[in-house]
């Protein structure tokens, strides 16, 4: 495995967690979080927000809003850099202030891209969490229909990834209401 340490579903994680877990990437934002934070209340359940430093900075009371609720907070870097395209010591700097700004325990690497060096690196310093189930909310070539068939096809042990981008909650919302309530 490229990423041998990495946590890539729940049987990696020492959690008692019960149900797929959901984490949220590349907010906070001020339109999208919130509809976040509402949606999971009516589901009943707790997701791992994938946090940018640059943003946090931006919009520290979505933080706040974001532990008040319960939820976890991690990083996504400090400015979405994409490890293939970035030199080393720029991409780690960039991830060391994001683990900073956040105070997170999770790291998850934007695209999923790291060099292994980059990885080895970062892994010293902080847990790395991909995903197992990628739906795709963030592409507009993905419709509501295949988004649903994606997500059905989640289970217990599953990490999905969703966005923190307005179109991605609303693409979202009737599905995993449905999905969690059924």
């Amino acid at each position: 495995m490229i990423y041998p340490s990495a946590i890539w579903s729940q049987a990696d994680l020492d959690s008692t967690h019960d149900g797929i877990l959901w984490t949220i990437d590349d907010g906070p934002d001020p339109e999208s979080t919130p509809r976040w934070l509402e949606l999971l209340d009516q589901m009943d359940t707790k997701a791992i927000f994938f946090l940018l430093g640059a943003k946090c900075e931006k919009y520290p009371q979505l933080v706040d809003a974001i532990r008040t609720a319960g939820h976890i907070i991690a990083s996504h870097g400090y400015q979405h850099l994409d490890g293939w395209k970035t030199d080393y010591d720029t991409y780690i700097e960039d991830a060391r202030r994001g683990i900073e700004i956040t105070d997170a325990s999770y790291f998850r690497p934007p695209y999923g891209r790291m060099t292994i060096r980059q990885y080895q690196e970062i892994s010293s310093i902080s847990q790395i969490m991909m995903w197992s189930v990628m739906p795709g909310d963030f592409d507009e070539r993905v419709n509501g229909e295949v988004l649903k068939q994606r997500l059905d096809r989640a289970h217990a042990e599953d990490i999905v990834v969703l966005h923190d981008d307005i179109s991605s909650v609303e693409k979202c919302a009737h599905h995993l209401r449905k999905a969690v309530l059924s």
